[in-house]
């Protein structure tokens, strides 16, 4: 039922699913030198598509990296010049916002049929298919139409907001009954009900595939959705609202999109850490060349055992401004702070860093509010590591983003 289904909602939307993932399919099996040239190609068509523009004329019939760096400033502040008006956008998109001031963007139909085509063929990797049962955990409110559109998918969604202690235990249920194949969403959701679940002595249905995306996945994080599921695939999907970058395969190592996209790293460091310049291929709105996305990662510069030819990013730091400045002058990246080792009768916890009083403040949710947490542990270990004093406080709920995602800490100057 599901599949003809699937087939109607191609017909009205113009999306040929089936028929794209075949094509895209067939670059697991090219060479190096083929996933070259078809990006090559495809660049071709957008410089020429991009030149209609008045910010990107000057640079028609030029190689990629004589194109300026597209920084989110310079796209805010040359917005309709960078437009190419050749017709009416699919859509205009606004990015949450939640690492740094939020942008807008148009997307063209071929744009999002790429970011559907990439998933799907994600789940073909693990041998899965569209109509598998899914759950997603998201932060796009939820409508009676959007309701029913999942449930015609075999899908089910739910709104980040929704995962606080009180909704928790009917988010379980609810999720126990479908029975998903595929669990999707924003780590620190799925690690919220996790906590919840152990805490209350509920068992989990375990799903085959785990995909997080949108927010990093945190050490402790992926300690805990492993240690729950550990017969689940865990799934890296590397996007951002410009992109889809790349998806892990089931070796663990994140492959770039390259039919879609071109990455550059530049900046880089002594480790080879760069800041990430993004080509969308399929831009033809709103060009975005070289777009400096705000992460900072690694390429490798090894083939993938599984086989594939697309490029991999070994490591991906997090964003420029998920950076913090020590007292003692050290810059250390968000994603390096781990206190899961102090993490009983713990739920969930933030951190707010107060950088004049050298302080941060341990926001957190208990398991069970009669028993104490390990305060001195982690005021010694914060002490001892960071240089700074800790001040606690217990809370009902974490304040999420905008856009519904999870921010481990927030700078306060």
């Amino acid at each position: 039922m599901y599949k003809i289904i699937n087939a109607l909602i191609d017909i009205v939307t113009g999306f040929r699913i089936s028929s794209g993932l075949t094509a895209i399919l067939q670059m697991d099996h090219w060479s190096r030198e083929q996933i070259v040239a078809d990006q090559e190609s495809k660049f071709k068509k957008l410089s020429e598509i991009a030149s209609r523009s008045t910010y990107y004329r000057p640079f028609r019939g030029r190689k990629l990296e004589e194109y300026p760096v597209l920084k989110r400033d310079i796209l805010k502040e040359n917005y309709d010049s960078i437009r190419t008006n050749i017709r009416k956008p699919y859509a205009v998109h606004h990015t949450s916002g939640s690492t740094s001031s939020p942008i807008s963007f148009m997307l063209s139909r071929e744009m999002l049929l790429a970011k559907r085509l990439s998933h799907q063929k994600m789940l073909h990797w693990f041998g899965l298919t569209r109509e598998a049962p899914e759950l997603k955990i998201g932060g796009v409110h939820t409508s009676l139409f959007t309701t029913i559109y999942y449930l015609l998918k075999n899908k089910r969604y739910v709104n980040s907001f929704q995962v606080s202690r009180e909704r928790s235990a009917k988010l379980i249920s609810k999720y126990n009954r479908f029975k998903p194949q595929i669990l999707y969403g924003y780590p620190s959701s799925i690690n919220h009900l996790i906590c919840f679940a152990e805490a209350n002595g509920i068992t989990l249905h375990s799903p085959r595939l785990i995909v997080t995306h949108a927010e990093n996945l945190y050490k402790e994080m992926a300690e805990n959705i492993q240690a729950t599921f550990p017969e689940a695939n865990i799934v890296n999907q590397y996007w951002a609202s410009e992109a889809n970058i790349g998806v892990s395969c089931p070796e663990g190592r994140v492959h770039i999109d390259e039919d879609t996209v071109i990455c550059e790293v530049i900046n880089e460091d002594e480790r080879g850490v760069g800041d990430l310049l993004v080509t969308n291929l399929y831009s033809f709105d709103f060009p975005l060349i070289r777009y400096q996305v705000g992460d900072r990662v690694k390429l490798s510069g090894e083939e993938c055992p599984c086989g594939r030819k697309s490029r991999v990013i070994e490591h991906i730091e997090g964003r420029v401004i998920d950076y913090i400045d020590l007292p003692d002058g050290r810059q250390i990246p968000v994603t390096s702070i781990y206190l899961s080792q102090f993490s009983e009768n713990i739920v969930s916890y933030q951190l707010i860093y107060y950088k004049k009083e050298a302080l941060w403040e341990f926001l957190y949710i208990p398991l069970d509010e009669a028993l104490p947490i390990q305060e001195d542990d982690i005021r010694e270990h914060v002490n001892a590591n960071y240089g700074l004093s800790v001040k606690f406080t217990k809370i009902d709920e974490i304040k999420y983003t905008k856009g519904g995602k999870f921010k481990k800490m927030i700078v306060m100057d």
